[in-house]
């Protein structure tokens, strides 16, 4: 894994000199707070991202999120947007999902699991805005908020990068992830005071619901997927949902969809994976029967059972829904 640092204005000027000598390979740079107001800029972003720029220190953005609905969510994406022009924040662009202060307390919707659906909508309609926009989306919480609160269909077909925070020796989030915060307490030479400390993870881990927990995916494995893409950089939308089977052949770091399965020429990411099959024969193996629906705003699991002549509860029973009257715009649903 490889150490890194995520930073604020809170760091005061860095000296990013010292930084890159002391063996610090990245950094998480917090692009502001909030809605897409110039008032809410972190005042040390620009600084920080053009000295990256200048080291050649690779880096993403985040914005620390005061979202109470979708409009904010993609307000909040906007204003990460307007930091990053002109620059390449190539570790992705990340909603920090958490209430430190207090503010979604405050205003009566806490984040917690009564709200798991509004707060799973802020993410998807941030990371959607920023992923139509050319960049690498992810989501920053607590190992908790992942796992009881952001919806796990979410985080696991939506492409999304995920950055993970628990603190300590061991990260024993149950889901795939490509960050983790492991420390708030580091001492790093060029930074006054204490830093967020994270590694980058290299090799992707298959989660425990795909059935092949603490292995990784490599070039020549041969793995069953659910979904796929025909190119490495479509978004979660456009994902074709289809059983199949192959040999990785190629992997392309940095890529929403980094594996290419050479024979059917595909392309997927962690979360398509079901299972490593490389112990058994290859064959292709995709299913025709199986449909796809993209949730949009105001849809019910009724409405979209008519469409397709099915049940409702059927449609949920294949998608995992324990409360068929939650889904969320952006939701990619199969249909049997």
């Amino acid at each position: 894994m490889i150490r890194g640092v995520d930073v604020s204005r809170h760091q005061g000027d860095i000296d990013w000199n010292i930084v890159k000598s002391s063996g610090i390979k990245f950094a998480i740079i917090r692009a502001g707070l909030g809605s897409n107001q110039v008032n809410q800029d972190d005042e040390k972003a620009e600084r920080n991202i053009t000295e990256c720029e200048r080291l050649g220190i690779p880096y993403g953005l985040y914005i620390y999120s005061y979202a109470l609905n979708d409009a904010d969510g993609v307000s909040e994406a906007k204003h990460a947007i307007r930091i990053a022009l002109g620059h390449k924040p190539s570790l992705g662009i990340y909603i920090d999902m958490e209430d430190a202060d207090g503010y979604k307390s405050r205003h009566g919707i806490p984040l917690d699991f009564s709200n798991s659906a509004l707060y799973t909508n802020i993410c998807a309609a941030f990371t959607n805005t920023i992923s139509n926009s050319g960049y690498i989306a992810g989501v920053y919480a607590s190992k908790y908020v992942l796992e009881n609160i952001i919806r796990n269909d979410y985080l696991t077909n939506s492409g999304v990068k995920i950055w993970v925070a628990q603190w300590g020796k061991e990260c024993t989030y149950s889901g795939n992830y490509n960050l983790w915060q492991y420390s708030d307490s580091g001492v790093v030479p060029g930074i006054s005071g204490k830093s967020d400390m994270n590694y980058l993870v290299n090799d992707i881990k298959v989660s425990k619901n795909k059935g092949e927990y603490g292995k990784t995916v490599k070039a020549w494995r041969a793995v069953k997927v659910s979904s796929y893409y025909r190119n490495p950089y479509d978004t979660y939308d456009k994902a074709i949902i289809k059983n199949a089977q192959g040999i990785i052949t190629e992997m392309l770091p940095g890529a929403i969809n980094p594996f290419h399965i050479g024979e059917l020429d595909v392309w997927v990411n962690e979360g398509d994976i079901r299972q490593d099959i490389s112990n058994q024969i290859v064959k292709l193996s995709n299913n025709p029967k199986i449909e796809s629906y993209v949730v949009k705003k105001g849809d019910t699991l009724s409405e979209i059972a008519l469409k397709y002549n099915t049940n409702y509860l059927k449609i949920a029973k294949e998608n995992n829904i324990k409360n068929p009257d939650l889904i969320y715009p952006g939701q990619r649903l199969k249909i049997i």
